[in-house]
């Protein structure tokens, strides 16, 4: 549409989709995903610069994408746990007799449903005699994403004892009815898939390409982006201490603050030097690519839980007694000064290096040499300077271009 010197563009659609054959017990049963896709354009006036004109876009864009979940997601093997009852040991191999009690785990998780990401943008776009630039805000959140979580559970079986038996008179096989025994647990560790990962991607991307300047034949290109994600986990941490009591899995789970996520964010840069020999038909371009800074911050990690549960899934709230009993003191976790401490990088560049000849109307070679040169300057961690010994060898190659 357009109304004077002012231009409008406007897309609009939506894809629709559904998870075929689900049985009724998931939630995915009835569920129809619907995912939006907007995007607009102004085109604004031109405005005369030393009689050049500056063109001048903005564009607005907004979208939504489910991410469905995977067979092996939706329909898990059986997770089968396996505890020796008895292990009667005789010179006689026709007596000897081994027992276990095994128990078949259905780790589905029937309330699974697709991840939701929405995404949305902000671009202006220049052109003032052939000088291009850009620059596009973004937002990109997923607060439904695919995690596997650890979950406990109790399983009881029986210890038997065959230290009775006449060893010498025995005719047949234990039979563990006629065994006295002793009621045992373990608290063993499955993983179970969940809606429970969140990925926040937000930064400003840029770009800015020069025309050829006469004379040398150059032109300049520039773009990077500054970012900034967050990956976290919407659902508390479930963890059992290593210990045990007894030769028996330590009785208590704790249940922790979400502390295993962290940001990262950084400025990563990318210029490219480009010079066409019109008399060769050859290009010549530099790169140099890296990032100016890369910060990566951790959640706060907390040594205590805030609740905890023992093996029969009774909850209780930790209390500051709990950290001087016997044995729930071992659900406080050893925390270290570097667990909340953040990572900052410094600058680093990479060059890179590519020659282009045409041979033939339709046939190009290019011969290129990467990581000509890096350099990863220290930075500091904990109060001190570390240095990066990240040297990358070069490395050369051809490529071959044939249009047909």
């Amino acid at each position: 549409y357009y109304f004077n010197t002012h231009g409008f563009i406007f897309y609009a659609g939506a894809r629709i989709s559904k998870m075929l054959g689900m049985p009724d017990q998931y939630a995915l049963a009835d569920k129809i995903y619907v995912e939006p896709r907007i995007n607009l354009q102004w085109n604004a006036p031109f405005v005369t610069i030393a009689g050049k004109e500056l063109k001048t876009d903005v564009t607005l864009g907004y979208g939504s994408l489910y991410k469905q979940p995977t067979l092996s997601m939706l329909y898990p093997n059986l997770r089968y746990f396996d505890f020796q009852q008895l292990n009667f040991h005789h010179s006689n191999p026709d007596l000897r007799y081994v027992n276990f009690m095994t128990y078949a785990l259905d780790v589905t998780n029937y309330n699974l449903v697709a991840a939701k990401n929405i995404k949305k943008e902000i671009r202006l776009d220049f052109s003032y005699d052939n000088h291009q630039f850009c620059i596009t805000y973004f937002n990109e959140d997923m607060k439904s994403g695919f995690r596997s979580v650890n979950r406990f559970n109790t399983f009881y079986y029986n210890r038997y004892d065959a230290t009775g038996l006449d060893l010498e008179n025995l005719t047949e096989k234990p039979n563990i009815n006629d065994l006295p025994y002793e009621e045992q647990y373990n608290v063993s560790i499955y993983g179970l898939q969940e809606n429970g990962s969140r990925t926040l991607k937000k930064g400003i991307e840029f770009g800015y390409q020069s025309p050829r300047f006469k004379g040398i034949n150059t032109r300049i290109t520039v773009n990077g982006a500054w970012f900034k994600t967050l990956y976290e986990n919407s659902t508390p941490h479930y963890e059992r201490p290593s210990q045990s009591i007894g030769g028996i899995s330590f009785p208590y789970v704790g249940i922790y603050n979400n502390d295993l996520g962290y940001t990262n964010s950084g400025l990563n840069y990318n210029a490219i030097i480009d010079t066409y020999l019109k008399e060769l038909d050859m290009n010549l371009s530099l790169s140099l690519q890296g990032t100016l800074f890369l910060n990566k911050e951790r959640s706060n990690r907390v040594a205590e839980p805030f609740t905890y549960f023992d093996k029969d899934g009774t909850m209780f709230e930790f209390t500051e007694a709990d950290k001087t009993d016997l044995y729930k003191q071992w659900l406080v976790r050893n925390v270290s000064t570097t667990d909340n401490l953040a990572t900052n990088y410094t600058f680093d560049v990479v060059a890179n290096l590519k020659a282009t000849k045409r041979l033939y109307s339709d046939l190009k070679a290019s011969l290129f040499v990467n990581r000509l040169v890096s350099y990863y300057a220290p930075y500091t961690f904990n109060g001190r300077s570390i240095e990066r010994n990240l040297w990358n060898e070069p490395y050369f190659g051809m490529e071959l271009t044939f249009n047909f």
